[in-house]
Order: C-alpha cells, then structure tokens, then sequence
C-alpha cells in the first residue's frame, strides 16, 4: 500500500526522498550486496551474463543456491525499487510547492544515488 503511494507520487517530498529515497536504496543495496557475498565464488562475475555463461554445477551445495536465489530476488527487487523510486521522487517533486531549487535538487540527488548504486553494483 506504502509503495503504491510512493510510486504513485502521493506522498510527500520529504518522506519520499529521506525516507524511501535515500535510506530504502542504502538498506536493499546492502542486502543486495550481504547476498551476493553469502553466494560467493557463483556470484563474483562482473555480470550476470558471464555468470550463466561459466556456470558449472559440480560441487554446488545446496545452501549456496538459497543464497543465489536470493541474491536474484533482491537483484531484481532492488531493480524495479530504483525505477518505482525515481517515478515516486519525479512525480513528488512537481506537487513540492515550497521551493522548486528544493524540488530539482531532489530529483537530482536521487538520479544521482540510484547511478551510483548501479555503477558500483555492476563494476563490482
């Protein structure tokens, strides 16, 4: 219900920002990055597309594909929150009407952060 308001746009500038924005993005990234850890040597690749392509299942417990697993949901989890955090920060930002500095400001830190996580995520 929360997400669909911040996706939506319906919640307020402050909120969405500090709150889902910037501390939501810090939370999955770290999580992201706790499973990809926890996956290890199957999760080392620098993307995804090399890691099915050298994939090999011999001496692959079990525990480790729980871990990839979930190393993949918040992959893709952490995915669908950046674009939905970007359109909910965009979309809260044209109804900020204290300041419109305040509200591009806004929209560009959030861009900002949300290419950061990625660049670091996908140079490794």
């Amino acid at each position: 219900m929360m997400l669909k308001k911040l996706f939506n746009g319906e919640l307020p500038l402050r909120v969405a920002f500090w709150k889902y924005g910037v501390l939501g993005l810090t939370i999955l990234y770290y999580i992201h990055k706790m499973f990809r850890s926890l996956a290890g040597y199957y999760a080392s690749g620098n993307n995804w597309i090399n890691f099915f392509k050298n994939f090999n299942i011999s001496n692959f417990s079990q525990i480790n594909v729980v871990w990839l697993l979930c190393y993949f949901a918040t992959s893709l989890f952490l995915i669908i929150y950046s674009c939905g955090i970007i359109k909910g920060i965009w979309k809260s930002a044209a109804n900020y009407d204290k300041s419109i500095w305040l509200a591009q400001l806004a929209r560009l830190i959030i861009v900002t952060i949300v290419v950061v996580i990625w660049w670091v995520i996908i140079k490794g």
